[in-house]
């Protein structure tokens, strides 16, 4: 064989032992994933529970939004045979959310507060107040007793200040204080979600003057609520 032929047969071996090792290397090299257009919903999962700890059936939950435009109605659904109940969060990414109360863009989701609520046998009860994304672990919402029972009726002032100034003095001051802002931001939530119950119904529909003052009760409270600690 001339020095040529050798050569052309070394070329060929080298070009061949090189395309099977691209192959090789293609082959054993993942597909990467599509990346998808748009951001999952985030989702709150949560249980409708008695005063005793018993899933409630066939109860409409209501997840309600309050951010600078005021409250606002998102979803609802009906808690299932264990008292189980899905609801979808609006969407951190993408435009206009569609809703017909103020449009609010889906990427504020950040500084909004999110609740749900629940009628159950002519009372509303609200859950705990969360900003940005669903809580870690069941979301509970207590009809009937427990820490979200209906609001208490509400003390003397003078009394809620001779109260106070005792309790300070003492070690549970501070305790007393925190347990009367979470009772007064559940007071504030349960305003709110009665106020968009309201409007909801189509039975309840607002003349021109009484949504004005519908809009400025609610702007109200939710400047309100934003002054109080949330989770």
């Amino acid at each position: 064989m001339t020095a040529a032929g050798l050569l052309a047969r070394r070329s060929l071996s080298a070009l061949a032992g090189g395309l099977l090792c691209f192959a090789t290397l293609a082959a054993q090299t993942p597909l990467a994933a599509p990346e998808t257009s748009a951001a999952q919903p985030s989702l709150l999962r949560g249980r409708l529970l008695d005063g005793a700890g018993r899933g409630i059936a066939g109860v409409p939950v209501v997840l309600h939004r309050v951010d600078s435009a005021g409250g606002a109605e998102v979803t609802r659904a009906t808690s299932a045979s264990d008292g189980g109940f899905t609801l979808p969060l609006p969407s951190e990414r993408g435009g206009e959310r569609g809703s017909e109360r103020g449009g609010e863009r889906g990427g504020e989701r950040g500084g909004a507060i999110y609740f749900a609520a629940a009628r159950y046998a002519g009372v509303l009860y609200v859950g705990e107040p969360f900003r940005g994304a669903a809580p870690a672990g069941a979301y509970l919402l207590v009809v009937g007793g427990g820490t979200q029972a209906p609001v208490p009726r509400r003390v003397a002032p003078t009394a809620i200040a001779l109260a106070a100034g005792l309790l300070t003095l003492t070690g549970a001051g501070w305790a007393w204080r925190r347990g009367r802002a979470r009772r007064h931001r559940r007071e504030l939530l349960v305003e709110l979600a009665a106020l968009e119950e309201r409007f909801a119904d189509p039975a309840g529909a607002l003349a021109p003057a009484e949504r004005v003052a519908y809009d400025q009760r609610r702007s109200a409270l939710r400047e309100r609520l934003s002054r109080l600690p949330c989770r």
